[in-house]
């Protein structure tokens, strides 16, 4: 074999491995518009109730909480991936996310929270998130503190 024949085989192969290596790199789906829906606690639902207050700290100028650990219901709500809640509290503990699912609520993922303050006097917010839960269209939420 002369050093042409090498170097077009050498070519061939450098092509076929570069082909080979095309058409094995994984294909991701470009990335879908990501949206955002507020829910306010203050407009949950709670057969018990819960407390409702005004405050220029929350937004929608209202705060919602007290509700003997039971929650806040959202009904028909939007397809998500994972929860974001701000909040103020005295209390450390987690927020424990169920899906209704044919009349029975089930556990889907969690939010851990810290205090925030060390009495109620002290206002701040904190924001966190859920683990990776999956909430379809439509779905009835309950949201519940195991400390409020």
């Amino acid at each position: 074999m002369n050093s042409l024949q090498r170097t077009a085989r050498r070519l061939l192969a450098a092509a076929l491995t570069l082909t080979l290596g095309l058409a094995a790199a994984p294909v991701f789906p470009a990335a879908a518009a990501q949206t955002t829906t507020r829910y306010e606690a203050e407009n949950a639902q709670n057969p018990d109730g819960f407390t409702v207050g005004a405050g220029a700290l929350y937004s929608g100028g209202q705060y919602a909480g007290n509700t003997g650990r039971k929650g806040f219901v959202f009904t028909n709500v939007q397809a998500a991936n994972r929860i974001t809640m701000c909040h103020t509290t005295i209390y450390s503990g987690v927020v424990t996310i169920y899906l209704l699912n044919q009349g029975t609520y089930e556990a889907i993922g969690s939010i851990n929270f810290k205090n925030t303050a060390s009495d109620w006097s002290q206002r701040v917010l904190q924001t966190v998130s859920s683990t990776a839960v999956y909430l379809p269209a439509g779905a009835t939420v309950k949201l519940v503190p195991d400390n409020d």
